[in-house]
């Protein structure tokens, strides 16, 4: 479920804005209060205009930073679970679902 479908659901509204922070893209999610103390009041996104992959997030309860991730991109490649240690006979269970 995307978090503009879950704060659908719970009757809150998604307002997003988008500046520059330096060299990056900024874009600022804010959603309407719904009185849950465990709520995120902001979340920052910088992505990189050019691949448009997000290098940062950083999220914010009551103006205060909670969480901030760093995102790489490249070497090392992962192009299977194999790649990162998963042994070959792991069994594999996809419980994806459909739609």
């Amino acid at each position: 479920m995307s978090l503009r479908q879950e704060n659908a659901q719970r009757g809150t509204d998604l307002k997003v804005t988008q500046s520059k922070e330096g060299a990056l893209d900024r874009f600022n999610v804010v959603a309407e209060p719904t009185g849950d103390k465990s709520d995120v009041d902001l979340l920052v996104l910088l992505a990189d205009p050019g691949s448009k992959l997000i290098q940062e997030a950083q999220m914010f309860k009551a103006n205060k930073l909670v969480e901030h991730f760093i995102f790489t991109y490249g070497d090392p490649k992962i192009e299977s679970i194999y790649d990162v240690g998963v042994p070959r006979e792991a069994k594999i269970v996809d419980a994806q679902t459909v739609g």
